[in-house]
């Protein structure tokens, strides 16, 4: 990891980010007019101006690394006044800044550095137009390609106040300049950095109604945009509070635009205050701020009244308020009665998200200051103040929201000082009463420079550097037990960690310090558990998988032994330990012998599970004969064991199995091999002869049978040789009646007709049949029943 030495001899990793909070006091040896302006997180300027004989032409200009002094430069001109204001940073590395005064009244000056200090050209900005003259105070707005200017001008013979808005390049050409202004009935009170949208400038100004106007006793915020190419006045509307005794309107001091297009403004509220009847006050100490959509239709508008224990009103001297670009909005509010400084801080919903109150530590006379805040909700202020005739103190503080809150004289103490209200703002049109072309000139200015020394002194000095940041803890879990998992990160981090828990699965049980929880997992979970820190893109995270519940365990249930053969037995996988009766640990077993066997296993959360077995050898005994004998047409059966699953045969010609039975039916002498397997997969294998005989074809009947149920001569029925194909027998008594009749030769007569036995007597029978491939034959004949 690269690292970075700032010249304050703090190590900065590059990888995390670095948070300091100090309060500073930097002291000139010269009376003079100074603030801080930052430039970019790290850098910041101090500027201004020395007003003492006979140096009171010249401008200052800090250069601020990490708190620590880089250069300090002094800019000289022939002109009286020359002052550094509003330093901001162009594309190609370079910073040009305004003047808030310069030589005679009616003139600024805009001046462009390099990274070390260096002039590399400076223009006198004047109004051309007579008797007019510019403003203290100007903004620039940088673009890609252009520097945009705006100021306020002033005029006893035209307008009484307009707007100056100029386009120059990154040399300070002018491309266009541009004034609009408002009629002499009306009070032209100030305005805020220009706003680039797109082509498109956004200037916002304020306006106050008097005299004969209908929007009398009012301040109205007017929205102009204007083509940044051209310059061309596009459009205009203004926002005005609703009717109120008290409010009468906004005074808007900053802004800002964001990626959707939308736009905060803050401010002061106008009001009517009790003890001056009549009069509107533009600047009232009263805090607001207000989030537009693109049109302009006011999303959400918000005003703090002070608490008991604060109820000074602040004017612009000791007012301050900044917007960053999460849309948070911040306050400064320096009472100079007690002496006391209140920081207030609202989140993109106007909702109060810091409220601290500190001390400032210097005295002597106060002087308007400077107040920055960004978008890691870091605020920054600046007060000078002249303890003598020949000297400035700058106090200087950078407090972040990470920053100790325990003693007012350091980084102060966190206390809740006001109150929000909602209030509404109207959209109205607007029309801009005159407009002017190409009223701004630009002139080259001769700027010489000199080095001074500047101390610096460390009131309050806290340093978080993290640069390091590791989740550790178990990965893989068991459902419903608490989990500890721990931080580490470098022991100088002072930002509070920032968990990311899916906590519709996962039960927060405990936090007990910032860089320990305490998790249970209340839900099968596979997914990430995270840490960052508040305010740092540092972060690390875990993969957890909790371990599914085992609810069952088996062995298979393959209880019988082959002679001479294995047995695997198998327990049922996934488990974190297994014990078998002889003490091994695999997940299966292997059986050579009877007997019994058994096993505990052990999931991976400690849960135990037993399963055991009986193994016997698996009964093979299939009796078979060795041969068989039947005639040609004739079938030979043979019963299969029951605990025997499968049977193949050896040819399978002339020859089946099914349900249990095997049959044979060659028609010459064939020798089988039959091979069945048990339940237990123990095959067996057995050989038999079947001999074929070419039988005749006979049939004959008995001359007598006796149904006693004692003998085999029951039934009335025929013998045969061979089988037949068809074959039908009907039974008379003397007397002519049909008594028995039969289609199939294994059903025979057994002497009752009607389920009445029959007596002892001579019968008379019929029978047609007829052999495959032989012709239908006859035979009559006479049986004795006998009882």
């Amino acid at each position: 990891m690269l690292l970075v030495v700032a010249p304050n001899n703090y190590t900065i990793a590059q990888q995390g980010c670095m948070n300091i909070n100090n309060r500073i006091k930097y002291s000139f040896p010269y009376n003079g007019t100074i603030y801080v302006k930052p430039l970019t997180s790290t850098v910041n300027y101090i500027v201004g101006r020395f007003d003492e004989q006979p140096i009171d032409s010249a401008g200052i200009l800090i250069k601020i690394s990490m708190d620590s002094i880089v250069w300090a430069i002094r800019y000289n001109t022939i002109e009286r006044h020359f002052d550094i204001y509003d330093p901001n940073l162009l594309p190609n590395g370079n910073t040009v800044f305004t003047s808030g005064k310069f030589g005679d009244t009616n003139s600024c000056s805009l001046t462009c550095i390099s990274p070390n200090g260096n002039i590399l050209w400076a223009k006198k900005m004047a109004v051309n137009f007579f008797n007019t003259y510019l403003s203290s105070g100007s903004y620039l707005t940088i673009s890609n390609n252009a520097i945009y200017f705006l100021g306020m001008a002033s005029s006893f013979f035209v307008d009484s106040n307009f707007s100056i808005l100029a386009k120059l390049d990154f040399n300070g050409n002018i491309l266009w300049s541009k004034a609009f202004g408002n009629s002499r009935s009306k009070a032209y009170v100030g305005s805020t950095p220009l706003l680039l949208q797109g082509d498109t400038l956004i200037s916002v100004d304020n306006i106050q109604y008097y005299g004969a106007s209908s929007d009398i006793d009012s301040v109205a915020t007017v929205f102009t945009t204007i083509n940044a190419s051209t310059g061309t006045l596009l459009s205009s509307i203004k926002l005005k509070t609703s009717p109120d005794n008290f409010i009468k309107g906004i005074y808007a001091i900053k802004n800002k635009i964001f990626t959707d297009n939308s736009i905060t403004i803050s401010g002061q509220m106008a009001m009517s205050i009790p003890l001056y009847p009549g009069r509107i006050f533009p600047i009232s100490g009263i805090p607001f701020t207000a989030r537009l959509s693109k049109d302009l239709t006011t999303i959400k508008a918000t005003y703090l009244t002070y608490n008991n224990n604060l109820t000074f009103n602040f004017d612009a001297q000791n007012f301050y308020t900044e917007i960053n670009t999460n849309k948070e909005t911040g306050y400064l509010l320096i009472d100079e009665n007690n002496p006391l400084g209140y920081f207030v801080s609202l989140d993109s919903n106007a909702a109060i998200k810091r409220s601290r109150v500190f001390r400032p530590l210097s005295t002597g006379f106060f002087l308007d200051g400077s107040f920055h805040y960004d978008n890691a909700a870091t605020f920054y202020y600046s007060f000078p103040f002249n303890p003598n005739l020949h000297q400035t103190d700058l106090e200087y503080s950078r407090i972040s929201n990470m920053a100790e809150a325990n003693t007012v004289d350091c980084f102060g103490i966190d206390t809740l000082v006001t109150t929000p209200h909602s209030f509404t703002m109207p959209k109205d049109t607007f029309l801009w009463d005159s407009q002017y072309q190409n009223i701004l000139t630009s002139n080259p200015v001769i700027v010489s420079t000199a080095t001074f020394t500047i101390n610096q002194l460390n009131i309050c000095t806290q340093t978080s550097i993290c640069d390091t940041l590791k989740l550790k803890g178990n990965t893989l879990l068991c459902p419903n037990i608490n989990q500890v998992f721990t931080v580490y990160k470098n022991p100088r981090c002072l930002l509070k960690t920032k968990w990311i828990i899916d906590t519709s699965q996962i039960k927060i049980v405990s936090e007990p310090n910032d860089t320990t929880i305490i998790l249970n997992f209340i839900k099968p979970y596979h997914g990430s558990i995270g840490i960052t820190l508040d305010g740092c893109t540092l972060k690390d995270s875990l993969y957890i998988n909790t371990i599914e519940i085992k609810t069952s365990f088996s062995l298979n249930k393959d209880s019988f032994l082959c002679n001479g053969k294995n047995l695997i037995l198998q327990a049922s996988k996934g488990f974190a330990l297994y014990n078998w009766q002889d003490g091994s640990h695999l997940d299966n077993y292997t059986v050579t012998d009877t007997g019994f066997y058994k096993v505990a296993a052990t999931d991976s959360c400690g849960k135990i599970f037993n399963d055991s077995i009986y193994i016997k050898f698996s009964d093979t005994l299939f009796p078979v004969p060795s041969s068989a004998l039947i005639c040609n047409t004739d079938t030979f059966k043979l019963q299969v064991p029951s605990n025997f699953t499968s049977v193949t045969l050896l040819p399978s010609s002339s020859a089946s199995s099914l349900n249990k039975q095997i049959l044979f039916y060659p028609l010459q002498a064939t020798s089988y091999t039959i091979t069945a397997t048990t339940n237990g997969q123990c095959p067996t294998q057995k050989n038999i002869l079947i001999n074929v005989n070419n039988c005749a074809a006979n049939i004959f009947f008995p001359n007598a049978f006796s149904p006693n149920g004692t003998g085999s001569n029951n039934f009335f029925k025929p013998f045969i040789t061979l089988p037949l194909q068809q074959y039908q027998l009907i039974i008379y008594n003397r007397f002519g009646l049909k008594i028995f009749e039969s289609n199939n030769p294994l059903y025979g007569w057994d002497g009752s007709y009607k389920s009445t036995p029959q007596n002892s007597s001579t019968f008379i029978y019929y029978c047609s049949y007829k052999f495959f491939n032989k012709p239908t034959a006859y035979k009559k004949g006479y049986c004795t029943l006998i009882r």
